[in-house]
């Protein structure tokens, strides 16, 4: 885990009520809770939400017919086409498509990835 790690405001709010509802009804803090857990929602509801998107995932797809005899790579997310003269995308370090910004892990979804789109 990041320090920047998205996660769901709402979901974690929920989560902070249902603590404070279990501290409550067993008597740990005397009543307390209930005003920790209200000062905390109040912070969490404060902070400033980012502007994000679910991951894209996508892979290259090599094109070798072109009028340069050099490799081109399309992008499967965007259809945005890249010609290399040497090597392929991961040899040059095109992780992600700098058109779209794909992932380029081959298509596959990641359960992590999905976790942090929520």
């Amino acid at each position: 885990m990041t320090n920047n790690d998205l996660i769901s405001r709402s979901e974690f709010r929920r989560s902070l009520i249902i603590w404070a509802e279990k501290l409550h009804i067993a008597g740990a803090c005397g009543g307390c809770e209930v005003e920790l857990m209200q000062a905390v929602i109040r912070r969490l509801d404060a902070q400033a939400a980012v502007d994000a998107e679910p991951v894209r995932h996508g892979k290259w797809i090599l094109n070798p017919c072109n009028l340069y005899n050099d490799a081109t790579w399309v992008c499967s997310a965007c259809g945005h086409e890249w010609t290399l003269i040497d090597g392929t995308p991961q040899e040059n370090g095109m992780h992600y498509c700098p058109k779209c910004g794909a992932k380029m892990d081959g298509g596959i979804r990641h359960e992590s990835d999905h976790q942090n789109s929520l």
